[in-house]
């Protein structure tokens, strides 16, 4: 199955930070902005109550307008995954912005999947298998029809 950019990386975040079906762990929505970036599921990802080092001074408006729409790509991308039947999300009883996130059995499995990138190219060729064969031979075809036009004149 191949989902969009977002859900993968949560996904692939979501596998190596748990590591296991039917895991919770708790997170603020900001913390797990790193997971978006290339490679993310390699970062540091605190828990919830975890200490973290301080943040580099950044400009704040500029800061904040990233973290807003970042947050909501998660949230979003949350529920699709949700929806999809991967994770199991809940909302913390008191805190805002503050989920439980759970990994599925099938969640785990696209996870492991999305996680290696031998593996996920593996499935990115799955997917587009039709598409990728009948433009490789139509490269060819076109190679070979300028060879025997200059052969012939």
């Amino acid at each position: 199955m191949w989902i969009s950019r977002d859900e993968r990386r949560l996904l692939a975040g979501y596998y190596a930070k748990l590591a296991g079906v039917s895991v919770k762990k708790v997170y603020h929505t900001a913390d797990l902005v790193p997971l978006l970036k290339f490679y993310g599921h390699k970062r540091c990802i605190y828990e919830y109550g975890q200490q973290k080092p301080p943040d580099k001074p950044t400009s704040l408006a500029k800061s904040i307008k990233c973290l807003i729409k970042d947050m909501n790509r998660i949230k979003a991308a949350n529920k699709l995954l949700e929806e999809r039947g991967m994770i199991k999300v809940t909302l913390h009883a008191t805190e805002r912005d503050v989920i439980v996130v759970e990994l599925t059995v099938q969640g785990y499995d696209l996870g492991h999947k999305y996680h290696n990138p031998i593996i996920r190219s593996g499935l990115w060729f799955a997917e587009y298998k039709q598409h990728w064969f009948w433009l490789i031979v139509a490269y060819f075809a076109g190679i070979l029809s300028a060879i025997i036009v200059n052969w012939f004149s």
